[in-house]
């Protein structure tokens, strides 16, 4: 019996030769077409302006982060600009502040931060720093990050590589060409968009007080808020429905108002709100103030009478409107209230208790009792001349860490145990060959 002839013999030689080239082209495709790799987390601060002697506060932003759980990062400004007065968490998807510390001589704030019950990913806020202008000029704002490290890794404290985004700030006064100082629409429960004009008045307006924050990013549809020192109103809550950036708010405590009528009742103050960079956003607002003990007792006020009047023209008509106000708390000197509306002209005000004396307003419509305002109030120590600090010159862009290179050892193993099962075939082939 004839055996039938082979097509193909495979000799020893033929399958040495073809399994180094099964091989040479996994490490090729391997070297020279790596699988894509997610992108670096940044690490971001944004570029603001301000006017002097005012507050804004300014996040640092984690961008594209798989897992943060803790990190320390140092912020490095210029402080004969501007000096770090507050660090706190911010609200939403971002870590909670432990502690910081600010060296408003060196021009240097650390920051350490972590979240305890869960990993944060996506675009997370390490930390908001509020900071005060002193005079006009330019301040840089450069990200040291010291570590971000890995929320599961809790044993062995794994890193997250990260580059940075470096910030600025420019302090400078208003040049009036700019944006223009409006009120925000939308009111908090019906307006839906209704955008309050300012009052139309004879004589401009006596201001006795000016406070200026501003806010460098507000989410839409989370509250974000804004504090005051020396006013009445002591805390603005904006909520938004479009993600907004450098939002100023400027709270203006008038000596009396001109050409409209007097609001409702014994008026504590007269204030103005309004806003920039809001153009175009539904805005909804809640006002806190808050009202002496002592004030009501000589006017003889009744605190369940207290009220913040809006006031508003509508079809060319303008009056004054009372607004759903809560007591949300009190002390031994404030009782303190809160109300939701848009941004426009208000008074604080409240009526007289029927058996008491009604006090004689003067011509603006506010009584001689009302609480002198001091025009520089300390909220801070006082700022170190600026002939006095020597801030050490740092280079405004430092260059971010390269990211380092990852092995995909799945792919490597994977090339292994390939090259082992197409050897044994081989062998196994070789070897009944013979035969």
């Amino acid at each position: 019996m004839t055996r039938s002839p082979q097509l193909f013999r495979l000799t020893q030689r033929t399958a040495v030769l073809l399994l180094f080239f099964i091989l040479f082209t996994m490490l090729y495709l391997l070297l020279f077409y790596p699988l894509p790799v997610s992108a670096i987390p940044e690490v971001r601060i944004e570029n603001v302006e301000v006017t002097p002697n005012s507050t804004i506060t300014i996040p640092i932003i984690v961008h594209n982060v798989e897992n943060l759980g803790s990190g320390t990062i140092n912020v490095i400004y210029n402080p004969s600009i501007v000096r770090v007065v507050n660090v706190k968490s911010g609200t939403g998807n971002a870590l909670e502040v432990q502690s910081w510390n600010a060296d408003n001589a060196e021009g240097v704030v650390r920051i350490v931060a972590w979240s305890e019950n869960e990993p944060k990913s996506g675009d997370v806020i390490f930390a908001n720093i509020a900071f005060e202008s002193l005079k006009e000029g330019f301040s840089f704002l450069n990200l040291s990050v010291h570590d971000l490290t890995d929320w599961f890794s809790s044993l062995n404290y794994t890193e997250i590589d990260s580059t940075v985004k470096n910030g600025s700030i420019l302090v400078r006064r208003s040049t009036g060409g700019g944006t223009s100082e409006g009120s925000g629409g939308g009111g908090g429960g019906g307006g839906g968009g209704y955008m309050s004009p300012t009052p139309r008045q004879t004589e401009a307006p006596s201001v006795v007080g000016r406070e200026v924050v501003t806010i460098a990013y507000i989410e839409a549809g989370k509250p974000e808020t804004a504090s005051f020192e020396g006013l009445d109103v002591y805390n603005i809550t904006l909520i938004v429905d479009k993600t907004v950036y450098n939002v100023s708010i400027v709270v203006e405590k008038l000596a009396g108002i001109e050409g409209i009528t007097a609001a409702p009742g014994i008026v504590l103050s007269y204030f103005n709100i309004t806003v920039t960079n809001l153009t175009g956003v539904n805005v909804s607002a809640t006002i806190e103030f808050k009202v002496s003990k002592s004030w009501m007792s000589e006017n003889s006020i009744e605190e369940e009478t207290i009220r913040l009047y809006k006031y508003e023209e509508r079809e060319g008509i303008g009056r004054w409107f009372a607004l759903p106000t809560s007591k949300i708390g009190e002390d031994s000197s404030f009782s303190y209230f809160s109300a939701e509306t848009s941004l426009s002209l208000f008074a604080i005000s409240g009526k007289v208790k029927s058996a008491g004396k009604t006090p004689q307003p003067t011509a603006a419509g506010i009584p001689q009792t009302l609480p002198t305002y001091s025009p520089t109030p300390s909220r801070f120590p006082s700022p170190t001349p600026a002939s006095e600090l020597t801030p050490t010159p740092i280079a405004t862009t430092p260059i971010a860490p390269a990211p380092s290179l990852t092995i995909n050892w799945f792919i490597i193993i994977t090339i292994i145990a390939s090259s082992a099962i197409i050897a044994t075939v081989l062998y196994l082939i070789l070897r009944r060959s013979k035969k």
